[in-house]
């Protein structure tokens, strides 16, 4: 086999002729898909086109591994051919969606990370008892950040292991509370922000009183929070309040400040209460 012949596809791919579909949907089984990975010379090929500039040739990046063969490298070439690369009509290879990300996870460390940090302190007031003594704390690529003075855990947010290089204490937090802000956005807007599936929301009052917040005329000690749940029916992520798992509550409230008042849509915990996000309301 010369450096840049092109390499025969497998059995089983594509259709009667090894023709690939040019429209419709492929699932491929998960196990074969992880497998297709598995290997040095796989993970390479796949980090040598995410780095490169264009599609590249057989020759080109059977020069980026340490295989002695093109007739040894064909095997993995194939492997990986139609599900994390395709060759083009010109043969050279380029990355599919599914390559693009899997380059993507192992630059970041999705699957291979795991972030520890020993306690710092925060100069930030403890929203609960007014005192200094906050700490941010990493385990597992989870962020924690507790109150020494009363005890309390204020947030346990994940974060992928990208997010934490390059960034420490204030920096870190900023960077947790403004990725878990996107994900309750995301999942409000009805889109999944782990896999893009569609969520299904679900909607009732949340305490034992009359059904929804109530009417303009209605007082506000009678009006109920609404208690939502979200969950992507593709992969079944959810979202839960980050300090206790407790479900989410919405609810409509009017904040004021030195010269004027607006309206907010407040996500709280329905269990301890913590306050998730708020969002100004013009509606």
């Amino acid at each position: 086999m010369s450096p840049d012949e092109p390499v025969p596809a497998s059995a089983g791919e594509g259709g009667d002729d090894g023709s690939r579909s040019a429209s419709g949907e492929e699932t491929l089984a998960p196990s074969e898909t992880f497998q297709a990975l598995g290997g040095e010379t796989r993970l390479v090929v796949v980090r040598t086109l995410a780095a490169a500039d264009g599609p590249l040739a057989f020759s080109e990046l059977f020069a980026a591994t340490d295989e002695e063969t093109t007739a040894g490298f064909a095997y993995p070439l194939r492997q990986l051919d139609g599900r994390f690369l395709r060759q083009r009509d010109d043969e050279r290879y380029e990355l599919t969606d599914a390559g693009r990300a899997a380059a993507r996870a192992v630059r970041a460390g999705t699957y291979t990370e795991r972030v520890h940090r020993d306690p710092v302190g925060l100069d930030v007031e403890c929203p609960l008892c007014g005192e200094h003594a906050l700490t941010a704390r990493v385990v597992d690529n989870v962020t924690k950040v507790a109150c020494g003075a009363c005890e309390t855990t204020l947030s346990r947010l994940s974060l992928p292991p990208g997010g934490y290089a390059d960034r420490a204490g204030e920096e870190l937090l900023a960077a947790v509370d403004a990725h878990y802000r996107r994900r309750i956005a995301a999942f409000a807007d009805g889109v999944c922000p782990e896999c893009a599936g569609v969520v299904d929301a679900t909607v009732k009052p949340g305490g034992d009183g009359p059904a929804g917040p109530g009417t303009e005329s209605t007082p506000e000690s009678e009006k109920q929070p609404l208690r939502a749940t979200f969950a992507c029916e593709t992969c079944g992520a959810d979202l839960s309040c980050p300090v206790c798992g407790g479900p989410v509550e919405l609810g409509e409230e009017t904040v004021e400040s030195c010269c004027r008042s607006y309206d907010v849509v407040a996500v709280t915990c329905g269990d301890c209460d913590a306050r998730l996000l708020e969002e100004r309301w013009d509606g």
